[in-house]
Protein backbone atom coordinates (compact mmCIF):
# COMPACT_ATOMS: atom_id res chain seq x y z
CA UNK A 1 0.00 0.00 0.00
CA UNK A 2 2.81 2.39 0.98
CA UNK A 3 4.58 1.58 -2.29
CA UNK A 4 1.44 2.50 -4.30
CA UNK A 5 1.09 5.83 -2.47
CA UNK A 6 4.77 6.71 -3.07
CA UNK A 7 4.47 5.76 -6.76
CA UNK A 8 1.35 7.90 -7.12
CA UNK A 9 3.07 10.89 -5.53
CA UNK A 10 6.08 10.49 -7.83
CA UNK A 11 3.82 10.25 -10.90
CA UNK A 12 1.90 13.37 -9.80
CA UNK A 13 5.17 15.26 -9.29
CA UNK A 14 6.39 14.21 -12.75
CA UNK A 15 3.08 15.30 -14.32
CA UNK A 16 3.24 18.61 -12.43
CA UNK A 17 6.84 19.17 -13.57
CA UNK A 18 5.95 18.40 -17.21
CA UNK A 19 2.90 20.69 -17.00
CA UNK A 20 4.92 23.54 -15.52
CA UNK A 21 7.65 22.97 -18.10
CA UNK A 22 5.11 22.96 -20.92
CA UNK A 23 3.57 26.30 -19.86
CA UNK A 24 7.00 27.83 -19.28
CA UNK A 25 8.22 26.68 -22.70
CA UNK A 26 4.95 27.87 -24.30
CA UNK A 27 5.38 31.33 -22.76
CA UNK A 28 8.99 31.51 -23.93
CA UNK A 29 8.06 30.49 -27.47
CA UNK A 30 4.89 32.59 -27.67
CA UNK A 31 5.26 35.23 -30.40
CA UNK A 32 5.94 38.65 -28.89
CA UNK A 33 5.20 41.87 -30.71
CA UNK A 34 7.12 45.13 -30.49
CA UNK A 35 5.30 47.59 -28.24
CA UNK A 36 5.42 50.30 -30.90
CA UNK A 37 3.48 48.01 -33.28
CA UNK A 38 0.37 48.42 -31.10
CA UNK A 39 0.13 52.20 -31.59
CA UNK A 40 -2.83 53.08 -33.89
CA UNK A 41 -1.93 55.12 -37.01
CA UNK A 42 -3.94 58.20 -35.93
CA UNK A 43 -1.43 59.04 -33.17
CA UNK A 44 -0.76 62.79 -33.20
CA UNK A 45 2.46 62.36 -31.27
CA UNK A 46 4.36 59.57 -29.52
CA UNK A 47 6.57 59.85 -26.44
CA UNK A 48 9.11 57.08 -25.80
CA UNK A 49 10.54 56.87 -22.27
CA UNK A 50 13.43 54.46 -21.96
CA UNK A 51 13.49 54.85 -18.17
CA UNK A 52 10.05 55.87 -16.92
CA UNK A 53 11.12 56.39 -13.33
CA UNK A 54 14.00 58.76 -14.21
CA UNK A 55 12.05 60.71 -16.86
CA UNK A 56 9.00 61.23 -14.65
CA UNK A 57 11.09 62.26 -11.62
CA UNK A 58 13.05 64.81 -13.68
CA UNK A 59 9.89 66.20 -15.26
CA UNK A 60 8.11 66.68 -11.92
CA UNK A 61 11.12 68.64 -10.62
CA UNK A 62 11.29 70.87 -13.71
CA UNK A 63 10.04 74.41 -13.03
CA UNK A 64 8.75 74.93 -16.57
CA UNK A 65 6.65 71.77 -16.29
CA UNK A 66 5.28 72.94 -12.93
CA UNK A 67 4.19 76.24 -14.52
CA UNK A 68 2.56 74.40 -17.45
CA UNK A 69 0.22 72.58 -15.03
CA UNK A 70 -2.09 75.59 -15.25
CA UNK A 71 -2.96 74.46 -18.81
CA UNK A 72 -5.56 71.69 -19.00
CA UNK A 73 -3.79 69.58 -21.65
CA UNK A 74 -0.58 69.42 -19.58
CA UNK A 75 -2.48 68.89 -16.34
CA UNK A 76 -4.20 65.87 -17.88
CA UNK A 77 -1.01 64.00 -18.73
CA UNK A 78 0.41 64.89 -15.31
CA UNK A 79 -2.66 63.50 -13.50
CA UNK A 80 -2.64 60.39 -15.69
CA UNK A 81 1.05 59.80 -15.05
CA UNK A 82 0.61 60.22 -11.29
CA UNK A 83 -2.20 57.68 -11.28
CA UNK A 84 -0.34 55.12 -13.41
CA UNK A 85 2.70 55.64 -11.20
CA UNK A 86 0.56 54.80 -8.14
CA UNK A 87 -0.99 51.71 -9.78
CA UNK A 88 1.94 50.10 -11.57
CA UNK A 89 5.09 51.46 -9.95
CA UNK A 90 3.87 51.23 -6.35
CA UNK A 91 3.83 47.44 -6.70
CA UNK A 92 7.19 45.95 -5.74
CA UNK A 93 6.70 42.94 -8.08
CA UNK A 94 5.67 44.98 -11.13
CA UNK A 95 8.11 47.83 -10.60
CA UNK A 96 11.45 46.15 -11.56
CA UNK A 97 10.53 44.97 -15.05
CA UNK A 98 8.40 48.02 -15.83
CA UNK A 99 11.37 50.27 -15.08
CA UNK A 100 13.64 48.30 -17.42
CA UNK A 101 11.42 48.46 -20.51
CA UNK A 102 10.56 51.49 -22.69
CA UNK A 103 7.10 53.00 -22.26
CA UNK A 104 5.33 54.45 -25.31
CA UNK A 105 2.70 57.16 -24.76
CA UNK A 106 0.64 58.11 -27.81
CA UNK A 107 -1.96 60.89 -28.08
CA UNK A 108 -5.23 60.38 -29.98
CA UNK A 109 -8.19 62.66 -30.69
CA UNK A 110 -11.28 61.05 -29.10
CA UNK A 111 -13.86 63.71 -29.97
CA UNK A 112 -14.00 67.21 -31.47
CA UNK A 113 -12.93 68.94 -28.28
CA UNK A 114 -10.77 66.35 -26.52
CA UNK A 115 -7.95 63.85 -26.82
CA UNK A 116 -6.60 61.04 -24.66
CA UNK A 117 -3.41 59.04 -24.17
CA UNK A 118 -2.58 55.39 -24.78
CA UNK A 119 0.15 53.72 -22.70
CA UNK A 120 2.00 50.74 -24.20
CA UNK A 121 4.88 48.66 -22.87
CA UNK A 122 6.45 45.34 -23.82
CA UNK A 123 6.52 42.81 -20.98
CA UNK A 124 9.51 40.56 -20.28
CA UNK A 125 9.21 37.17 -21.94
CA UNK A 126 7.45 34.68 -19.69
CA UNK A 127 5.37 37.27 -17.79
CA UNK A 128 1.73 36.40 -18.40
CA UNK A 129 -1.50 38.38 -18.24
CA UNK A 130 -2.54 36.59 -15.04
CA UNK A 131 0.57 37.91 -13.28
CA UNK A 132 -0.20 41.55 -14.19
CA UNK A 133 -3.87 41.17 -13.20
CA UNK A 134 -3.06 39.57 -9.85
CA UNK A 135 -0.53 42.32 -9.00
CA UNK A 136 -2.96 45.12 -9.86
CA UNK A 137 -5.72 43.47 -7.83
CA UNK A 138 -3.46 43.66 -4.78
CA UNK A 139 -3.39 47.47 -5.10
CA UNK A 140 -7.13 47.96 -5.48
CA UNK A 141 -9.25 48.56 -2.40
CA UNK A 142 -12.18 46.28 -1.56
CA UNK A 143 -14.53 49.02 -2.82
CA UNK A 144 -13.10 48.86 -6.35
CA UNK A 145 -14.11 45.91 -8.50
CA UNK A 146 -11.90 44.79 -11.39
CA UNK A 147 -14.24 44.12 -14.31
CA UNK A 148 -13.48 42.08 -17.40
CA UNK A 149 -14.87 41.95 -20.93
CA UNK A 150 -13.69 40.28 -24.12
CA UNK A 151 -12.80 42.17 -27.28
CA UNK A 152 -11.73 40.23 -30.39
CA UNK A 153 -10.69 37.29 -28.24
CA UNK A 154 -8.61 39.42 -25.82
CA UNK A 155 -9.58 40.14 -22.19
CA UNK A 156 -9.85 43.84 -21.34
CA UNK A 157 -9.77 44.59 -17.61
CA UNK A 158 -11.39 47.78 -16.30
CA UNK A 159 -11.86 49.60 -13.02
CA UNK A 160 -12.98 53.12 -12.05
CA UNK A 161 -10.48 55.80 -11.05
CA UNK A 162 -11.80 57.10 -7.74
CA UNK A 163 -11.17 60.86 -8.02
CA UNK A 164 -12.42 61.55 -11.55
CA UNK A 165 -14.74 58.58 -12.00
CA UNK A 166 -13.07 57.74 -15.32
CA UNK A 167 -12.57 54.13 -16.31
CA UNK A 168 -9.02 52.81 -16.46
CA UNK A 169 -8.66 49.89 -18.90
CA UNK A 170 -5.76 47.57 -19.64
CA UNK A 171 -5.05 44.40 -21.62
CA UNK A 172 -2.14 42.10 -22.36
CA UNK A 173 -1.70 40.56 -25.81
CA UNK A 174 1.35 39.15 -27.63
CA UNK A 175 3.51 40.13 -24.66
CA UNK A 176 2.44 43.79 -24.83
CA UNK A 177 0.73 45.67 -21.99
CA UNK A 178 -1.80 48.24 -23.27
CA UNK A 179 -3.58 50.77 -21.01
CA UNK A 180 -5.67 53.93 -21.27
CA UNK A 181 -8.29 56.04 -19.52
CA UNK A 182 -10.31 55.73 -22.75
CA UNK A 183 -11.26 52.02 -23.08
CA UNK A 184 -11.94 52.14 -26.83
CA UNK A 185 -8.29 53.19 -27.40
CA UNK A 186 -7.26 49.86 -25.85
CA UNK A 187 -9.55 48.17 -28.40
CA UNK A 188 -7.90 50.19 -31.21
CA UNK A 189 -4.45 49.05 -30.05
CA UNK A 190 -5.53 45.39 -29.87
CA UNK A 191 -6.92 45.63 -33.41
CA UNK A 192 -3.79 47.44 -34.61
CA UNK A 193 -1.55 44.72 -33.17
CA UNK A 194 -3.62 42.04 -34.86
CA UNK A 195 -4.25 43.39 -38.37
CA UNK A 196 -2.88 46.93 -38.63
CA UNK A 197 0.12 48.33 -40.46
CA UNK A 198 2.65 49.29 -37.75
CA UNK A 199 4.59 52.55 -37.69
CA UNK A 200 7.74 50.51 -38.29
CA UNK A 201 6.45 49.94 -41.86
CA UNK A 202 6.24 53.70 -42.43
CA UNK A 203 9.40 54.81 -44.27
CA UNK A 204 8.88 58.45 -43.21
CA UNK A 205 8.57 57.55 -39.52
CA UNK A 206 11.57 55.20 -39.57
CA UNK A 207 13.75 58.01 -40.97
CA UNK A 208 13.31 60.01 -37.76
CA UNK A 209 13.03 56.93 -35.49
CA UNK A 210 16.53 55.80 -36.42
CA UNK A 211 17.87 59.31 -35.73
CA UNK A 212 16.60 59.30 -32.12
CA UNK A 213 19.21 59.76 -29.40
CA UNK A 214 19.74 56.96 -26.88
CA UNK A 215 20.91 59.00 -23.87
CA UNK A 216 17.81 61.15 -23.30
CA UNK A 217 14.99 61.45 -20.77
CA UNK A 218 12.52 60.80 -23.59
CA UNK A 219 12.07 60.89 -27.36
CA UNK A 220 9.16 62.83 -28.83
CA UNK A 221 7.80 61.95 -32.31
CA UNK A 222 5.30 64.31 -33.99
CA UNK A 223 3.04 63.06 -36.79
CA UNK A 224 2.20 66.19 -38.80
CA UNK A 225 -0.62 64.40 -40.62
CA UNK A 226 -2.58 63.98 -37.35
CA UNK A 227 -1.11 66.69 -35.11
CA UNK A 228 -3.22 69.66 -36.37
CA UNK A 229 -6.46 67.90 -35.42
CA UNK A 230 -5.22 67.38 -31.87
CA UNK A 231 -4.02 70.99 -31.70
CA UNK A 232 -7.50 72.19 -32.71
CA UNK A 233 -8.93 70.51 -29.57
CA UNK A 234 -6.70 72.85 -27.53
CA UNK A 235 -7.26 76.03 -29.57
CA UNK A 236 -10.98 75.27 -29.90
CA UNK A 237 -10.99 76.15 -33.61
CA UNK A 238 -11.05 73.36 -36.21
CA UNK A 239 -11.08 75.92 -39.05
CA UNK A 240 -7.90 77.76 -37.95
CA UNK A 241 -5.87 77.88 -41.19
CA UNK A 242 -2.58 78.30 -39.32
CA UNK A 243 -3.19 75.07 -37.41
CA UNK A 244 -4.50 73.18 -40.46
CA UNK A 245 -1.43 74.16 -42.53
CA UNK A 246 0.83 72.29 -40.10
CA UNK A 247 -0.30 69.09 -41.85
CA UNK A 248 1.71 70.33 -44.88
CA UNK A 249 4.76 71.44 -42.90
CA UNK A 250 6.59 68.08 -42.78
CA UNK A 251 6.01 64.33 -42.44
CA UNK A 252 7.54 63.56 -39.04
CA UNK A 253 9.73 65.22 -36.42
CA UNK A 254 11.81 63.56 -33.70
CA UNK A 255 13.06 65.42 -30.63
CA UNK A 256 15.51 64.20 -28.00
CA UNK A 257 14.06 65.54 -24.75
CA UNK A 258 16.45 66.50 -21.96
CA UNK A 259 14.98 67.68 -18.67
CA UNK A 260 16.92 69.71 -16.09
CA UNK A 261 15.59 71.72 -13.17
CA UNK A 262 15.23 75.00 -15.08
CA UNK A 263 15.51 73.77 -18.66
CA UNK A 264 13.42 71.70 -21.05
CA UNK A 265 15.51 71.01 -24.15
CA UNK A 266 14.22 69.50 -27.42
CA UNK A 267 16.77 68.80 -30.13
CA UNK A 268 16.18 66.64 -33.19
CA UNK A 269 15.38 66.11 -36.83
CA UNK A 270 12.39 66.77 -39.12
CA UNK A 271 11.78 64.80 -42.31
CA UNK A 272 9.97 65.94 -45.49
CA UNK A 273 9.86 63.70 -48.55
CA UNK A 274 7.88 65.35 -51.41
CA UNK A 275 6.95 68.66 -53.07
CA UNK A 276 3.59 68.83 -51.29
CA UNK A 277 5.44 69.41 -47.99
CA UNK A 278 6.60 72.93 -47.05
CA UNK A 279 10.05 71.90 -45.75
CA UNK A 280 10.81 70.29 -49.12
CA UNK A 281 11.52 73.83 -50.38
CA UNK A 282 14.72 73.72 -48.27
CA UNK A 283 15.96 70.44 -49.78
CA UNK A 284 18.68 71.93 -52.02
CA UNK A 285 19.80 74.53 -49.47
CA UNK A 286 22.94 74.41 -47.33
CA UNK A 287 23.20 75.40 -43.63
CA UNK A 288 24.26 78.99 -42.90
CA UNK A 289 26.11 80.74 -40.08
CA UNK A 290 23.38 82.46 -37.98
CA UNK A 291 24.49 86.09 -38.09
CA UNK A 292 20.97 87.49 -37.77
CA UNK A 293 20.57 86.10 -34.25
CA UNK A 294 23.30 88.42 -32.97
CA UNK A 295 21.08 91.49 -33.30
CA UNK A 296 18.01 90.10 -31.51
CA UNK A 297 17.16 91.81 -28.19
CA UNK A 298 17.19 89.89 -24.91
CA UNK A 299 13.43 90.42 -24.65
CA UNK A 300 12.81 88.07 -27.61
CA UNK A 301 10.01 85.71 -26.55
CA UNK A 302 9.38 83.79 -29.79
CA UNK A 303 11.65 83.28 -32.79
CA UNK A 304 10.87 81.65 -36.14
CA UNK A 305 14.13 81.49 -38.06
CA UNK A 306 15.12 80.27 -41.51
CA UNK A 307 18.39 80.24 -43.46
CA UNK A 308 19.18 79.29 -47.08
CA UNK A 309 22.27 79.30 -49.27
CA UNK A 310 20.41 80.38 -52.44
CA UNK A 311 17.27 82.45 -51.88
CA UNK A 312 16.11 82.67 -55.57
CA UNK A 313 16.21 78.86 -55.76
CA UNK A 314 14.33 78.57 -52.44
CA UNK A 315 11.73 81.11 -53.61
CA UNK A 316 11.15 79.09 -56.79
CA UNK A 317 10.60 75.89 -54.75
CA UNK A 318 8.30 77.82 -52.41
CA UNK A 319 6.09 78.87 -55.33
CA UNK A 320 5.96 75.23 -56.47
CA UNK A 321 4.72 74.29 -53.00
CA UNK A 322 2.07 77.04 -53.17
CA UNK A 323 0.91 75.63 -56.51
CA UNK A 324 0.51 72.07 -55.20
CA UNK A 325 -1.58 73.33 -52.29
CA UNK A 326 -3.78 75.58 -54.39
CA UNK A 327 -2.39 78.81 -52.87
CA UNK A 328 -0.59 80.04 -56.02
CA UNK A 329 -3.66 81.78 -57.48
CA UNK A 330 -4.45 83.75 -54.30
CA UNK A 331 -0.74 84.61 -53.94
CA UNK A 332 -0.48 85.94 -57.51
CA UNK A 333 -3.74 87.86 -57.07
CA UNK A 334 -2.31 89.59 -54.00
CA UNK A 335 0.92 90.44 -55.88
CA UNK A 336 -1.17 91.88 -58.76
CA UNK A 337 -3.15 94.05 -56.30
CA UNK A 338 0.10 95.40 -54.84
CA UNK A 339 1.44 96.07 -58.33
CA UNK A 340 -1.64 98.11 -59.25
CA UNK A 341 -1.63 99.95 -55.92
CA UNK A 342 2.05 100.91 -55.86
CA UNK A 343 2.84 100.97 -59.61
CA UNK A 344 5.78 98.57 -59.34
CA UNK A 345 6.69 94.86 -59.33
CA UNK A 346 6.47 94.46 -55.55
CA UNK A 347 7.42 90.75 -55.53
CA UNK A 348 10.73 91.43 -57.30
CA UNK A 349 11.43 94.52 -55.21
CA UNK A 350 10.81 92.57 -52.00
CA UNK A 351 12.83 89.47 -52.89
CA UNK A 352 15.80 90.86 -54.87
CA UNK A 353 17.63 92.15 -51.78
CA UNK A 354 17.02 89.16 -49.45
CA UNK A 355 20.24 87.44 -48.39
CA UNK A 356 20.63 84.10 -46.63
CA UNK A 357 18.56 84.59 -43.46
CA UNK A 358 15.02 85.60 -42.54
CA UNK A 359 13.13 85.52 -39.27
CA UNK A 360 10.07 86.60 -37.34
CA UNK A 361 10.89 87.68 -33.79
CA UNK A 362 8.33 88.68 -31.15
CA UNK A 363 9.55 90.53 -28.06
CA UNK A 364 8.04 90.61 -24.60
CA UNK A 365 6.27 93.79 -23.55
CA UNK A 366 7.80 95.96 -20.83
CA UNK A 367 5.00 94.95 -18.49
Amino acid sequence: MKRIIISSVVVLLIIAAFTAGYFYYRDLKMPQAEAISAIPPDAAFIIECKSVKTAWHNLRENKMWQDLQSLESYKKISNNANYIDSVFFANSDLKPFLEDHPLFISAHVTRTSDFEYLYIMQLPRGKRESFVVSQIQKLLTSEVQLGKRVYDGIDIHEFPEKQSGRTFAFAVTKGVLIASFMPFLVEDAIRQLKIGRPFTDDHNFMKVYHSAGKVTDANLYINFKAFPRLLSTITGDETDKGVADLANFANWSEFDVKVLQNTLSLNGLTYANDTTIFLHAFQKQLPQEPELLKILPRRTAILLYGAVSDFPSFYKELKTYLSTKGYRKSFELKVKQWQEEFGMDVATKMTSWIGNEFALAITESNS
